[in-house]
């Protein structure tokens, strides 16, 4: 039959093939190709999601820090110095920084 493909017997157009591995070859590099721009769309998510995160965190770390007012305590330091190391403290010229009824009040841990 000379309408039959010949591949069997050996005696096929070299054409024909090159024509099919071509299609072939496309039909794989376009797969392939789509293949890469999904890993790289998924890797630039994954990015966008870990600069965003840090970008929150740093704006809510600079909130937080806002909140906190910082007492310097060198104001402290340079009080006490006044009362000449301590002297009034000792004496009870200044007031107590706790209140006295719970100063004096103990409750035992532990059965005696």
């Amino acid at each position: 039959c000379d309408s039959c493909p010949t591949f069997l017997s050996g005696e096929s157009s070299s054409d024909d093939n090159n024509g099919v591995l071509a299609v072939v070859f496309f039909v794989i590099l376009v797969f392939l190709v789509f293949i890469g721009l999904f890993f790289a769309m998924a890797a630039l998510v994954a990015w966008m999601q870990k600069v965003a995160q840090r970008y929150l965190a740093l704006k809510e770390l600079k909130v937080l820090t806002g909140e906190y007012i910082v007492k310097d305590l060198s104001e402290l330091e340079k009080q006490y110095s006044l009362y000449s190391n301590g002297q009034d403290l000792e004496q009870g010229n200044v007031e107590p920084s706790a209140p006295a009824h719970r100063a004096t009040m103990w409750v035992p841990m532990m059965p005696q």
